[in-house]
């Protein structure tokens, strides 16, 4: 229990201190998204990777298991979708929920506070192998 609380409390702090600051003032979410996704979390992931103790074997092990996860969810989306005789958007709604994960945002946090840097390094790894996988392989498969 003592983990647990550990490893939400704080975002659940930082999340009380956002609703309050959204109350209070008037922010223009929009634009705090963009700095979220095209400054604070690539800084982040570069600033994790540049710091980063894991050595390559490892950093590929997880990409490398990453991408083979995915073909198989994507293999078991597939035979599913067809085995329910869905139409071509079920089952491109149904390969993009399976496979897309939010791995980012809250997720690197709780990974932090739970399992400490060695987690939030592994996190980080795992974070860049969905982030490639979602920019380059995944518009082809739902075209």
């Amino acid at each position: 229990m003592e983990i647990l609380i550990a490893a939400i409390l704080p975002i659940a702090l930082v999340a009380a201190v956002g609703f309050g600051v959204g109350r209070k003032f008037d922010l223009d979410m929009p634009t705090l998204a963009r700095v979220n996704i095209y400054a604070l979390l690539p800084a982040l992931v570069l600033s994790s990777l540049a710091e980063t103790t894991l050595g390559w074997g490892s950093a590929l092990a997880i990409v490398v298991t990453f991408f083979l996860n995915t073909a198989l969810l994507y293999v078991l989306a597939v035979g599913l979708a067809r085995h329910l005789a869905f139409s071509l958007d079920e089952q491109k709604s149904l390969i993009a929920t399976t496979l897309f994960s939010n791995v980012g945002n809250m997720g690197l946090p709780f990974i932090l506070f739970a399992l400490g840097e060695a987690g939030l390094e592994r996190a980080v790894v795992y974070l860049v192998g969905s982030s490639v996988m979602i920019a380059s392989v995944f518009p082809i498969v739902l075209k």
